[in-house]
């Protein structure tokens, strides 16, 4: 229930932000410069939003796989958590990059949300792990989907829009990978129905 009103309340920011981003263009119709718009970078207060939260995501993304590396024995779920960490740790890197070039804090930490995800999957072993690593994956990359294309369409410095354009396809394969390895997981799991 909270994963999705955290993405109700990412929804709520985007659109916010959208319109905010067309009453700006209306006064740069109009000959108004907007503030962010000026100097070298153009960092708008979305462009730091979304920085942040790809941090908190791609750290969470790191950890959790991390986690399912060590705990998850079946090969293909566990191949996958592999290269969770492996592709995530390279965008994080980037991003860090990125951020730093641009005089962008990036989160140190996790929020409180995401901690007490990962401390509640901490708690699960075996099976339960398992469906629960790949339905936060599922959820995960949803999220970030939205948020990479919100960067790609209303984002105004122009490294994290390349950034949002290069990871995108990535992410898009990462999602659909998590629902193939749901969809077999469930097929294999015995049916509480059989007699």
């Amino acid at each position: 229930m909270k994963r999705h009103i955290r993405l109700l309340a990412v929804s709520l920011v985007v659109s916010a932000f959208t319109f905010s981003a067309g009453a700006r263009a209306q006064d740069n119709a109009i000959g108004q410069a907007s503030p962010e718009e000026s100097g070298p970078h153009q960092i708008s207060d979305q462009d730091r939003l979304f920085a942040r939260e790809i941090a908190i995501g791609g750290r969470a993304e790191v950890e959790d796989s991390r986690l399912a590396t060590g705990r998850i024995n079946a090969s293909a779920p566990r191949k996958f958590a592999e290269r969770m960490v492996r592709d995530h740790s390279k965008a994080n890197d980037q991003l860090v990059s990125l951020a730093k070039a641009d005089g962008i804090a990036l989160p140190d930490s996790l929020d409180p949300e995401t901690r007490a995800k990962n401390r509640r999957l901490h708690d699960l072993n075996g099976t339960a792990f398992e469906l629960a690593y790949i339905d936060g994956q599922i959820a995960d990359h949803q999220k970030t989907t939205q948020l990479l294309e919100w960067e790609i369409d209303s984002g105004k410095n122009p490294q994290f829009k390349q950034f949002a354009v290069e990871n995108l396809p990535l992410v898009f394969e990462h999602l659909q990978m998590a629902r193939d390895l749901k969809a077999q997981m469930t097929e294999a799991a015995p049916s509480s129905s059989a007699p």
